[in-house]
């Protein structure tokens, strides 16, 4: 059997050391093993130990006691009030327990008596220092991964707390323009300016739309797809977004396994990085976007890479945090990066950063493969386009935002439907037991309700009407399909705020011709 040998690991000691004597045999007293490698720099003076132990990256630091009319005992303190988080041991002429004592509460790994130790010694107090140092840092990371699990949490609390009554408003919005609209002259000053309020509330919509997929609290419709064909979809819109002088080049790797994905999530995810990438840029430049597999094949990888300006280690420490920016006020949310790490991981990948100021960055996402033969990008992604949007069959319309119902109602009424309004689920459910002789033909209800939910009175619908169709709406996908949701099927589906009334209406038609309608709207 082929013997393996461990490879050794090179440690770069730095010594703070102004007499050369004492240099020249620690120097010597420091052998090479079969686990490490020594390389050792020196400094003799206490600024020119803070200028390099501060701007360079070491494994260890000795330092000595009197350095000149400074201590190491100062050094130590003015480095960790700098955040140099290396190990450092102090070595001491003599044993003095009040030294030692300050030293590690000055943040001191460990300290040495010169003369009274020998190499095994300082290995083992080295590999105890790096080892807890290491240890801490597993720790700290630990810690801010938790600290930030808990602040995306408390985001989500309150995203998905404001989208409800927020998209709500939205849709009232997106209704009244669109009823505008229809009365304007489209070359009238008065349809451009209600185009223009329009055009607002979709940006705001968006903004709703980025919290919810950054706390992972979005509902997803993920489909079997291939990256080829969902990039190739987008590549023309990419280019004109970014403009003429940025050179964008798609590199599609061939025969790639399918993924698993949320259509509009993917496309979301893209169009942000690419977008941060021209940021990055200025004028002009190269975006480079390129698909590919691990050597195993079982994750399939898009890259994306720019020749911009870079990022500094500090920035990159950041990136993904919700409401980080290095852009101008006014210029960024901090929550495009935020929300590709939320869809990232909500569909079961990982992301990955590699950056260098002046060199440009690059994104390296992994999407898990699945086995199923069939791309179903194209599924699930619009509505049919119906152009007859009239019926004459009951509905059962519950909402409790009272301008949103009665938006809705007169929507619903212009298209020939008898409506039955309700403003909450026991209203809705006492209205229509109370139906004999009418039969509801389908409800559309808003989830989150006071009194009892949409999801609530629905269930108790069903003993009357076993095969009753619903269309949910909710501005919080996380209420409509957690723990007490539902999952849509051929009588159950799920329309999510803000909307316009006409995609309602196209959705409406689709499910009653029992055409089985997309649970997501564009």
């Amino acid at each position: 059997m082929e013997n393996k040998q461990t490879e050794r690991r090179a440690l770069n000691i730095f010594i703070v050391e102004d007499d050369d004597d004492d240099y020249f045999l620690l120097k010597n007293l420091i052998k090479d093993t079969h686990e490490w490698h020594f390389e050792l720099e020196r400094a003799t003076s206490f600024s020119d130990a803070m200028m390099n132990l501060t701007k360079k990256s070491y494994d260890a630091a000795l330092i000595d006691y009197y350095l000149g009319s400074e201590t190491g005992l100062g050094l130590i303190k003015n480095l960790r009030a700098q955040s140099v988080d290396i190990p450092l041991i102090l070595l001491t002429g003599r044993s003095d327990p009040e030294i030692e004592s300050e030293a590690i509460l000055a943040g001191a790994s460990d300290f040495l008596e010169k003369g009274q130790f020998d190499f095994p010694l300082l290995r083992r107090s080295l590999r105890y220092a790096i080892n807890r140092q290491s240890i801490q840092k597993e720790r700290d990371k630990a810690l801010f991964s938790l600290q930030q699990s808990q602040k995306i949490d408390a985001i989500g609390r309150l995203a998905g707390g404001i989208a409800h009554d927020f998209n709500n408003t939205l849709t009232v919005i997106f209704a009244y323009s669109d009823i505008l609209l229809e009365k304007l002259e489209p070359s009238s000053v008065a349809a451009e300016i209600v185009q223009e309020l329009k055009k607002s509330a979709e940006r705001a919509a968006g903004l709703t739309k980025q919290l919810l997929a950054f706390t992972r609290k979005q509902h997803n419709v993920a489909v079997a797809a291939n990256m080829n064909s969902l990039l190739n979809h987008i590549e023309k819109m990419l280019q004109r977004l970014i403009g003429e002088d940025v050179v964008l080049t798609i590199k599609y790797a061939e025969k790639l396994p399918l993924i698993q994905i949320d259509i509009g999530q993917f496309e979301q995810v893209v169009l942000n990085l690419v977008l941060n990438a021209r940021d990055a840029l200025g004028q002009n430049g190269q975006i480079t976007i390129s698909t590919s597999t691990i050597p195993s094949g079982e994750q399939v990888v898009l890259t994306i890479t720019d020749t911009g300006k870079g990022m500094s280690e500090e920035t990159q420490s950041h990136i993904f945090e919700p409401f980080f920016t290095t852009k101008e006020v006014g210029k960024g949310t901090g929550l495009g990066l935020a929300t590709v790490y939320g869809i990232v991981k909500q569909s079961g990948g990982t992301i990955e950063l590699h950056s260098e100021l002046g060199k440009g960055t690059t994104f390296n996402l992994y999407f898990p493969k699945i086995e199923e033969e069939t791309d179903t990008s194209s599924i699930l992604k619009i509505a049919p386009n119906h152009t007859n949007l009239h019926g004459n069959e009951t509905i059962l319309l519950v909402e409790d935002e009272e301008n949103l119902l009665k938006v809705l109602k007169a929507s619903l009424e212009h298209q020939g439907y008898f409506v039955v309004a309700a403003s909450n689920g026991e209203e809705g459910l006492n209205l229509a037991l109370k139906k004999a002789n009418k039969t509801i033909d389908l409800v559309l209800s808003d989830v989150q309700m006071p009194k009892k939910s949409g999801i609530e009175m629905v269930k108790g619908l069903r003993d009357k009407y076993p095969n009753l169709k619903v269309i949910y709406m909710s501005g919080n996908p996380e209420y409509a399909f957690g723990e007490n949701g539902f999952q849509p099927d051929a009588i159950t589906n799920f329309i999510q705020k803000p909307v316009a009334p006409k995609i309602i209406m196209e959705q409406i038609r689709c499910f009653l011709d029992n055409q089985q309608p997309p649970t997501t709207v564009p």
